[in-house]
């Protein structure tokens, strides 16, 4: 329950509506309260996620697409390089993509030693 609210907390965009919220949760968590750069640094953290996220399901796109036309083109007479080559492009997107999501895992680690040092649930740290 407590784990929900923060998500909250850390997905509204209106800072008067992220700070209502806080204080909310804070007050249903425990007595101590969660500090507010705390909350601003998981904030920061939950948006680099989203935006990589973002990102690698854009390389993710673009190998699918590179994939696609290979498929296609080795099957047809003299397009044996073009097909090779979207092959390579489609393995350097993955490749990216790859890189993106150590860089995403990376800062769910932060965020969960964030959390559990300021003794929030667990839970969290997998969305």
């Amino acid at each position: 329950m407590h784990t929900l609210c923060l998500l909250l907390v850390l997905s509204l965009s209106v800072p008067s509506e992220r700070l209502k919220m806080e204080n909310l949760v804070c007050s249903q968590r425990t007595p101590q309260k969660m500090p507010s750069d705390v909350v601003a640094e998981l904030q920061d953290i939950e948006d680099q996620i989203l935006e990589l996220e973002d990102i690698r399901r854009g390389f993710i796109g673009k190998a699918l697409r590179h994939e696609d036309q290979a498929e296609r083109l080795q099957f047809r007479d003299r397009y044996y390089l073009e097909a090779r080559r979207h092959m390579e492009l489609a393995e350097e997107n993955r490749k990216a993509a790859a890189q993106v999501q150590v860089e995403i895992d990376r800062l769910k680690e932060r965020r969960r030693q964030i959390l559990q040092k300021h003794g929030a649930g667990d839970g969290f740290e997998d969305l």
